[in-house]
């Protein structure tokens, strides 16, 4: 009996778990792109998509790393009014974000525990 499917089972539940965070913390106003955060994203995707491209011949994370590298620059005049940094969120905002963070860096460990044990 393999390991695999109960693997994929424990990784659909994270990240139902995180869907259901959030969804329970996400707030009713609606703010406006961060195009800096796109910008920086798209250069990060265009680095790691050339790195698989070469070594898998899939280019699909280096077309959106183009894509959102695109947006980014378009929108350049739009960095300043709508970046947040962390000195600009409130207490609230820092635990969700700062929970966030944490999780994702124990999903990270323990995703590389799995594939060193495995």
């Amino acid at each position: 009996m393999s390991n695999f499917p109960w693997i994929i089972l424990i990784v659909l539940l994270l990240l139902g778990l995180l869907l259901i965070l959030y969804f329970a913390v996400k707030q009713k106003k609606s703010h406006p792109p961060d195009y800096y955060a796109l910008f920086i994203l798209g250069i990060t995707w265009l680095g790691a998509g050339a790195a698989l491209g070469i070594t898998t011949k899939n280019y699909g994370l280096f077309g959106a790393g183009v894509i959102f590298t695109i947006i980014g620059l378009a929108n350049k005049k739009k960095w300043k009014q709508n970046h947040r940094t962390w000195k600009d969120l409130d207490s609230a905002e820092k635990k969700i974000k700062l929970t966030v963070i944490v999780l994702l860096g124990l999903f990270v460990l323990a995703g590389l525990i799995f594939y060193i044990l495995y």
